[in-house]
């Protein structure tokens, strides 16, 4: 029988204070009738934004089923003005270890169907995380959080059986400087996602060999992000996931935070299909 939600999230919260130096604040997201049984979505939420996000689209019935919602390190930043990007995560094994200590909580708690929703910068986390798992490059770093080798194969089946949703994901640094025009913060953070070899649109080779469902977005007149490498990505994208299914939505209206109909009109299509569990990985 499967513990408490309150539990799961009290004993994740106190063995985090034992890794990280800040809240994470997770928490498990359900409506009245739902339980957390085999299946979850993780949300990772926007640059300087919160977990706040995740709880909207559930609030407002997007995203379906449960919803785990969390806040990255660089959250809540009120002023991007005074902000310190030298001393910030973006870009780094840093920032994401979060996202994985708590994938291997759902994956000690049973859980054999994870989702994950990355939107705008978590759109560019999400597929930074999945280079990681897919390589032995920051093993050591994923050891720190109790994560092994055999846990990251599990965790890739477990995402393998659900589904990867990318929402007006971050390409590159590189991309906004050359829409918005360059700025010293913005140098920073580029140099940091190159240095890192953290740039998402060249990190797509890392999803080699893994065979995905994933659902792509990019929005018309994106006011954040331009559309200068979009053909790019997407052709890498489902290059790098042939032996998945990779779904491209483009040409929705509204601004870079809007929820897009035609994305979550796929998303509902999806859940539609029979489902199909893959074998854990030897």
């Amino acid at each position: 029988m499967k513990q408490p939600i309150q539990k799961f999230e009290f004993d994740i919260a106190q063995k985090a204070k034992e890794l990280f130096t800040y809240s994470l604040a997770a928490e498990v997201l359900l409506d009245d009738c739902e339980i957390l049984n085999n299946a979850v979505t993780i949300t990772l939420h926007g640059s300087g934004d919160n977990k706040e996000q995740g709880r909207n689209l559930k609030t407002n019935k997007y995203l379906q089923g449960p919803v785990m919602i969390f806040n990255f390190p660089d959250h809540d930043i009120p002023d991007w003005n005074t902000y310190d990007f030298e001393t910030s995560t973006f870009g780094s094994i840093e920032e994401l270890l979060s996202a994985f200590f708590l994938l291997k909580q759902c994956l000690d708690f049973g859980i054999e169907k994870i989702s994950l929703y990355g939107f705008s910068a978590g759109g560019g986390a999400l597929i930074n995380i999945l280079a990681v798992l897919n390589s032995d490059k920051h093993a050591n770093d994923l050891k720190r959080i109790g994560i092994t080798q055999y846990d990251r194969l599990m965790i890739i089946n477990a995402l393998s059986n659900g589904l990867i949703i990318l929402d007006c994901p971050l390409r590159s640094v590189d991309e906004i400087i050359d829409f918005h025009g360059e700025t010293p913060d913005m140098v920073i953070l580029s140099k940091k996602y190159r240095e890192n070899e953290m740039i998402p649109i060249n990190r797509l080779d890392g999803l080699r060999g893994l065979s995905l469902n994933i659902l792509v977005h990019f929005k018309n007149e994106d006011e954040v992000f331009s559309d200068r490498d979009v053909n790019v990505y997407v052709e890498r994208l489902k290059k790098y996931n042939k032996n998945g299914k990779t779904i491209v939505i483009c040409g929705s209206s509204g601004k870079h935070n809007d929820p897009s109909i035609p994305l979550w009109k796929q998303y509902c299509e999806y859940l539609q299909q029979p489902a199909v569990t893959r074998r854990p990985m030897k």
